[in-house]
């Protein structure tokens, strides 16, 4: 294991550092640790190695350098099975080369190829031409950073697309199977629903076939590696088919269980997580077949490097780092942790929990860090639906069977079953948020989680239940830690929306909470920055109207973190996001209108429009008007109130409207903020929410320049990411850019 993580480590550092080694020195000191021999020998060696591998890998870098709203022609082969988009569909890309003009890259790096309405997604392994524009939704940059999205090439029509070799007998045949068995599971989609959605998510590895909410639900209680296809799939299917050959001789047995490893595989696709757990099946397999016993630790390690030796791109996939973490904490601490709990519990109660514990606590780490929150509850969460998951893989495994043998009558027994396992996972979102259920917590302080998974590996009996205590505590503590007492205001980046946190020591309210098609900004902007301070709960969320670029986020944070209160506008027509919101938040609902009057620990909310019993003509122009006030400051939040509100408004309340901060109305359109409300709320500060290269042109160069002549300066989440401002009262205020300079999508190279 130790010469495996040098490698992964001289591998990341090169191929991912703008300024990698070079190559000679590189060499020189592979044959020197080679020579020198021994565990540091070796270490030095991996070490070198490498970062050597990782130079010849220009990853997706070349793209970077490529002008997004141009043409580009790109070569390469189809690299998964198709997903679709009702007449839509998209399939992995393997790059061969790209040229854009007279520029040309040679580049082995996947993207997502999404094709014309109406084309026929070409077989695995088919090459194929294609015309198009290159492009990737940008990142949030806050404090927590979230990646970029991934590339994809769009092609517009049919004719931009031209194919240069066909995929060879096994494509072709891997796409007729999975062909047939789509068409199964849309014969039961008509009787159960339900149950095709987890057959579909568990045979096929479909990331869209299970429900929102199901994905929601699975995400917050750390269950979502039971519908992930990596090792836990595949050593059912290889249960699977020994239990069919069960008669066969013990040879034929083994060959049968391999055949159904790569098959599978065949039939989901050559996902990072799903190569990495048959390449150690067939290892484990073949230690069998021989006779020969087999060391789990040297497997995964070996196989994990020879993946990421070939690609080095595999180290960025999220599903990857959590199943190899999840597998380390199986077979380095699970046999230990179950020795330990087999003096208290029955064997089979004793390993099943071990095993859960294990890879929970391994795991845990790169959830936080990549989620911003983990689940106390997880572990025994887990007994129960990894048992139920185990029947719904084995009930859609012999549907797919039965359906292809042309048996589908007698299907109805395992059919049944996985619609009783489906029941069980629609329960899951009426779980009610609860610090047991999901704790937010900060990405960055993860020592005792770090040092518990440690203890875990190298500890026996009684410090196996140190760690597990000094897991579980430091968790808590990072969930519930004091935040400072200090008046905080944050306006986060998610795009082109609004998600602003309004804070006093424990109180927090949010205003909005974004939303991107595609995007969970839970977990990749929410979460972690309440978990940044400490914040297990919200006093208050507020949904200022009911677009989906303020609605989204919300009714994604709802399942996660307990919201005492949901403030909505009066009068305002529903939309389908908010009436989702509606569903989902278990907090007392208000309705505020102009004259109401909130406090909550510090922070004093004053309502300044819509009015009472007012129909508005939109949804944009009922927006709620807040006027905060926190530590002596006052803070005017417009929403998307367009410019005849704010005349009116404006009329009504004069100078009342005068503040330290304005939130700038609608992303900086120009149709808002206008002169007059500028002269009457004088701001110092103007908070602009806006996306990167947005298609509206927000925020609009007629603000700006009336924002410059009322002397307000003006701060842009599309310029420099997250906006955060703090003060004590009586003090000056604070400012910090920790997303600053963000990541863009560069234009021309």
């Amino acid at each position: 294991m130790v010469p495996t993580a040098a490698f992964l480590v001289g591998l990341t550092f090169a191929a991912h550092s703008s300024a990698p080694p070079a190559a000679g020195p590189l060499a020189l000191l592979t044959w020197l640790g080679l020579a020198l021999g021994g565990r540091w020998g070796s270490v030095v060696a991996a070490l070198a190695l490498g970062g050597l591998l990782a130079r010849g890998h220009d990853g997706a870098g070349p793209l970077d350098r490529l002008d997004t709203e141009r043409p580009v022609v790109a070569v390469g082969a189809v690299s998964t099975h198709p997903t679709r988009f009702g007449d839509r569909a998209a399939v992995g890309f393997r790059l061969e080369r790209i040229r854009q003009g007279r520029r040309v890259a040679r580049l082995r790096t996947e993207i997502r190829l999404d094709l014309p309405a109406g084309v026929d997604p070409p077989p695995l392994g088919t090459v194929l031409r294609a015309t198009g524009y290159l492009g990737r939704t940008p990142g949030f940059d806050n404090r927590h950073r979230s990646p970029p999205g991934r590339w994809a090439l769009r092609v517009k029509s049919a004719v931009f697309l031209a194919r240069v070799r066909p995929a060879g007998v096994f494509g072709k045949g891997l796409a007729r199977l999975r062909v047939r068995v789509e068409k199964a599971w849309k014969e039961v989609e008509l009787e159960r629903p339900a149950a095709a959605a987890l057959g579909r998510t568990l045979v096929l590895g479909d990331p869209r076939a299970a429900p929102l909410e199901w994905q929601r639900a699975l995400k917050r209680t750390g269950l979502a590696h039971l519908t992930a296809v990596s090792g836990f799939n595949v050593a059912l299917v290889a249960l699977f088919a020994a239990s069919l050959g069960a008669f066969l001789p013990r040879g034929l047995r083994l060959f049968a269980m391999g055949a159904a490893t790569l098959g599978y595989l065949g039939l989901v696709g050559p996902a990072p997580s799903l190569l990495r757990a048959t390449a150690m099946a067939l290892v484990a397999l073949g230690a069998l077949w021989t006779r020969r016993s087999s060391a789990a630790l040297q497997v995964l390690s070996l196989s994990v490097a020879a993946l990421a030796a070939l690609d080095p791109d595999v180290l960025r996939d999220l599903g990857f780092r959590l199943s190899v973490a999840a597998t380390l904490g199986l077979v380095a601490a699970g046999p230990w942790l179950a020795e330990s709990l087999e003096l208290r519990l029955p064997r089979s109660l004793a390993v099943a929990l071990a095993a859960s514990l294990a890879a929970q606590a391994f795991a845990a780490p790169e959830c936080a860090r990549a989620f911003g929150v983990v689940s106390p509850a997880a572990p025994l969460l887990n007994l129960a639906f990894g048992a139920a998951t185990a029947v719904a893989l084995g009930a859609g495994l012999t549907v797919s069977a039965l359906h292809l043998a042309g048996a589908e009558a007698i299907s109805v027994p395992a059919q049944i079953a996985l619609d009783l396992v489906a029941q069980l996972y629609a329960g899951l979102p009426r779980l009610p948020p609860s610090q047991l259920v999901a704790v937010a917590v900060p990405p960055h302080l993860l020592s005792g989680l770090v040092a518990g998974a440690v203890l875990l590996a190298i500890g026996r009996g009684p410090r196996a239940w140190r760690a597990l205590a000094l897991g579980a505590v430091s968790l808590l503590a990072a969930g519930a830690s004091s935040p400072a007492k200090t008046a905080e205001v944050v306006v986060a980046d998610v795009g082109q929306g609004d998600a602003i946190l309004l804070r006093t020591g424990r109180s927090a309210i949010l205003v909005d909470g974004g939303g991107l098609p595609g995007r969970d900004l839970a977990t990749q902007v929410l979460l972690p920055m309440l978990g940044a301070r400490g914040l297990a709960r919200l006093d208050a969320a507020v949904l200022s109207h009911f677009d989906f670029d303020h609605c989204s986020g919300l009714v994604d944070l709802a399942g996660f973190v307990p919201m005492g209160e949901l403030w909505l506008p009066a009068g305002a027509r529903t939309s389908p996001c908010s009436r989702e919101l509606l569903s989902v938040v278990r907090g007392r609902v208000r309705f505020l209108v102009e004259g109401d009057r909130v406090e909550m620990g510090g922070i004093q909310i004053e309502v300044l429009h819509p009015l009472r019993g007012h129909q508005e003509s939109s949804r944009n122009r009922q927006s709620l008007v807040l006027l905060a006030t926190l530590a002596g400051r006052r803070l005017l939040l417009t929403g998307d109130l367009d410019a005849p509100a704010e005349r009116a408004l404006v009329d009504r309340h004069g100078t009342g409207l005068r503040c330290d901060l304005l939130k700038v109305a609608h992303h900086g359109s120009r149709g808002s903020t206008t002169r007059d409300l500028l002269t009457a709320a004088r701001p110092r500060l103007a908070l602009v929410s806006a996306g990167v290269r947005n298609a509206y042109g927000h925020p609009s160069l007629e603000v700006l320049s009336r924002l410059r002549a009322a002397g307000a300066l003006a701060l842009r989440t599309d310029r420099s990411g997250g906006i955060e401002i703090s003060w004590r009262a009586g003090r000056p205020l604070e400012i910090s850019l920790p997303g600053s300079p963000r990541r863009t999508i560069r234009r021309g190279g």
